[in-house]
């Protein structure tokens, strides 16, 4: 009979279950009957790469008790709250592996990343899809409804930052400089990975074209009250938000080696609102394949498969400009029907949508029969 053991007692007591994530629930329900043996599941929550290894290195220690493992025994690193990173500690893992007797493509590793970052060929984990984030928002959601006050909605544009990024310092200076007034813009500052002096580093090498307009702006003031914050994953300023036709989203991540959305995407579904986001490139035609619609009959969509970051982002702000141009009530009336559909599937459709795509990708790694109907 298929177990699933953590082996990890570290709780956060933020989440629903009171666990790290709510892919042990999926896992559970997914292996079920399933002619496989004993899933291990570590938490990869630790704030530094050093200590995350330092983790993992204790959670294999709890696996040898275990001894021997065999060819249907399986271990899951959980890092379906984020996008997770492999290159740099793939060593690491590969070398717990063997001291445990586990052959690494018996280690799965789950992300909000859809692909995994090794080169063909390479020893190492499996790679598995899961977002926690789009599961407890389903959640959060599913009795809320209605449109937040879209029809009397102003003319403004609301952008939401928390922690600093390169992409975000470029791309709010420059959607201030487009927008002024209009735009609301909340700014954390927070800087547990880039300082702006950081950030603006990357912008040099990455998005040159926004180096002057990000050092013209300086570092992007919110322009919203104090007292109004981004949120927490799962929130919004509602107050702002419901005043505001239009989301502009900067997304976690804007990199090639990234394909992954966030919670900050799945806000503006949840309240009913269109959005222009920047992030990887084609995570709107994730966001399709998700069962969401977008918006490109209102407005260009075309920046999402542009591969060149600097590019991208120019054409980003290109469809806001051009968006802007327009009566906002105009878009208003055009967007209803798709924001209606968003938010409709987030909180009725999304969880069954991933659990069958989580189902048939576990399947396909393990190598079982296709998923029971």
């Amino acid at each position: 009979m298929a177990e699933v053991i953590a082996v990890s007692e570290m709780r956060l007591t933020a989440g629903p279950t009171g666990t790290l994530s709510y892919l042990p629930e999926y896992l559970e329900r997914a292996i079920a009957g399933w002619p496989i043996g004993r899933c291990f599941l570590i938490p990869e929550n630790r704030p530094t790469a050093p200590a995350n290894d330092r983790h993992f290195t204790e959670c294999f220690g709890q696996i040898a008790k275990h001894a021997p493992l065999g060819h249907r025994d399986y271990v899951f690193i959980d890092r379906s709250a984020e996008s997770g990173a492999i290159r740099a500690r793939l060593e690491h893992l590969n070398r717990l592996c063997d001291e445990v007797g586990l052959p690494p493509e018996q280690l799965i590793y789950v992300s909000q990343n859809s692909k995994v970052a090794l080169a063909r060929g390479t020893r190492g984990p499996q790679w598995l899809f899961f977002h926690h984030y789009a599961v407890s928002m389903a959640r959060k959601y599913a009795h809320h409804g209605g449109d937040y006050g879209f029809s009397s909605a102003s003319e403004r544009i609301l952008c939401l930052n928390a922690k600093v990024r390169p992409h975000r310092l470029a791309g709010a200076a420059a959607a201030r400089r487009i927008l002024r007034d209009r735009l609301w813009l909340t700014w954390g500052g927070k800087d547990d990975l880039f300082t702006v002096e950081k950030a603006m580093a990357e912008i040099r090498e990455v998005l040159p074209s926004f180096e002057s307009v990000a050092l013209e702006q300086h570092l992007p003031e919110s322009s919203l009250p104090n007292s109004v914050g981004v949120g927490g994953h799962e929130d919004a300023p509602l107050e702002a938000a419901a005043q505001c036709f239009l989301h502009l989203v900067t997304e976690s991540d804007y990199r090639h080696y990234s394909d992954r959305f966030s919670e900050k995407v799945l806000k503006p579904i949840a309240l009913h609102r269109p959005f222009i986001v920047y992030g990887p490139q084609g995570i709107l035609r994730r966001l399709r394949e998700l069962g969401f619609r977008t918006f490109g009959d209102i407005l260009d969509e075309t920046y999402d498969e542009i591969e060149n970051e600097d590019a991208r982002l120019a054409a980003v702000l290109a469809s806001l400009e051009a968006l802007s141009r327009r009566d906002h009530r105009t878009v208003i009336d055009a967007a209803s029907d798709i924001c209606r559909h968003n938010q409709a599937h987030l909180i009725a459709g999304l969880e069954q949508r991933l659990f069958k795509r989580f189902e048939a990708d576990l399947a396909r790694l393990l190598a079982l029969p296709e998923p029971r109907t």
